[in-house]
């Protein structure tokens, strides 16, 4: 018990640790994909961008304190390998809990729900003039769900002003309409631009990318299409079900690559693990996104659990990191005899 409360207090303050780095790489890599230029937010807008991602960054730190405290850990110390989960599951709690308490109970609606983004380029803060390129915009909110479009070309000296537009949800679309319903933005989307606003998506265009390696971008898009095959999975869930789903899904991370992490140990300094550690990260992307398609062929279902069968696919994961477990367990012993 000592050793298991021991190593869910490590988890738990290495989780609070990360969380700087984390979100500061999550919100820098969403910036940068969309070529937003970082300086020109200031570090108050870089903080509530980040707020948008504070789900993700939260438990992206603490997947990484799990495996790094798992990949560090004395194997003297462990007496079975399944323990191992038991801190992990513990800080997940406490995390998961704090979140909703702090977050959902109280605000259901998204912290960002003022932030604003035109096209797949551009970034705007409600009440704040955002420098892109040679032009300065601000979105002003002049009432409920109403805004006002600024726009100064620093060239010409002109100010163009477009009032009473609305923001709607169309599908994963933004729309942006005025009073006469005349459609003035289409986010995601090129070549949209009316005449009133007398400007080319292009000039919204910014070249700040500091990742060139194509790697790295064939790395980020499978990650973006991991998260969008499980929407599509969970596309008929209700609300309550994605929840569940969602964190079932992501337990079974946690059962996969935590023994898995605990195999490349190496006893000592932990550099074989640590490396260990970043080769899995890289692979599980490719390895969810193999078997969610093979899950969506197949049409595989756990017919005896009735009304929670949608949760086939994150179970079956789950067993799978339960035989690692056992795997594990049994390539130990036999070290240890053969030692």
């Amino acid at each position: 018990m000592k050793f298991i409360l021991k190593t869910a207090l490590k988890t738990l303050i290495l989780s609070i640790i990360l969380v700087i780095p984390v979100g500061l790489i999550v919100t820098y890599l969403s910036l940068n994909q969309r070529g937003i230029p970082v300086g020109n937010l200031g570090v108050r807008n870089i903080f509530l961008y980040a707020q948008n991602y504070s789900l993700l960054i939260f438990f992206v730190s603490y997947l990484m304190s799990s495996l790094l405290v798992t990949s560090l850990i004395d194997k003297l110390e462990v007496k079975s390998v399944i323990a191992l989960h038991i801190p992990a599951l513990m800080v997940g709690a406490v995390l998961a809990g704090g979140i909703y308490f702090t977050r959902y109970r109280h605000y259901p609606l998204p912290l960002g729900v003022n932030t604003i983004k035109l096209d797949h380029k551009t970034f705007l803060r409600d009440g704040v003039f955002n420098e892109v390129s040679d032009k300065a915009i601000m979105l002003k909110n002049s009432g409920e769900n109403n805004f006002t479009l600024y726009l100064y070309d620093k060239t010409s000296n002109d100010l163009s002003i477009t009032g009473n537009l609305s923001a709607e949800k169309n599908g994963n679309d933004l729309v942006f309409i005025d009073e006469p319903n005349r459609v003035v933005y289409f986010t995601y989307k090129k070549n949209q631009v009316t005449d009133s606003l007398k400007i080319p998506f292009n000039e919204f265009t910014v070249n700040n990318k500091l990742f060139d390696n194509p790697l790295i971008y064939r790395y980020m898009g499978q990650i973006r299409n991991v998260i969008n095959l499980i929407k599509k999975y969970m596309y008929a869930l209700s609300q309550t079900e994605k929840y569940i789903f969602s964190g079932v899904l992501y337990l079974s991370v946690l059962m996969i690559l935590i023994p898995l992490s605990y195999a490349l140990n190496d006893r000592g300094w932990g550099f074989a693990g640590l490396i260990g550690i970043i080769v899995l990260l890289v692979v599980t992307p490719f390895f969810y996104g193999a078997i969610i398609k093979l899950f969506g062929k197949v049409r595989f279902n756990l017919s005896f659990l009735r009304q929670y069968s949608y949760l086939s696919l994150p179970l079956v994961l789950c067993l799978f990191g339960v035989l690692l477990d056992i795997l594990v367990k049994i390539t130990g012993k036999r070290t240890k005899q053969n030692a």
